[in-house]
């Protein structure tokens, strides 16, 4: 099913939810991704042998943190 289908589809049977602030959310987790990747890819150039992850984990504790509060409020 084509993704334009599938929202039409899910549109019709389901409530829609506009949740403000996702698309900064989104970015945000694209960012860590691309970081992610990069590392990887130097990691097996064997230009990278250790990497600290502390600032990334602290990230994506915030992020969720924030998703979870949003679906909280949705909840209620």
């Amino acid at each position: 099913m084509e993704t334009a289908t599938y929202i039409r589809a899910a549109a019709m049977r389901h409530k829609v939810t506009v949740v403000p602030g996702l698309t900064e959310m989104t970015h945000e987790l694209k960012m860590i991704g691309r970081n992610i990747n990069q590392l990887a890819i130097l990691a097996h150039e064997g230009k990278v042998r250790i990497a600290s992850f502390d600032e990334t984990v602290e990230k994506l504790g915030l992020l969720y943190a924030v998703v979870r509060n949003l679906a909280e409020q949705e909840s209620q």
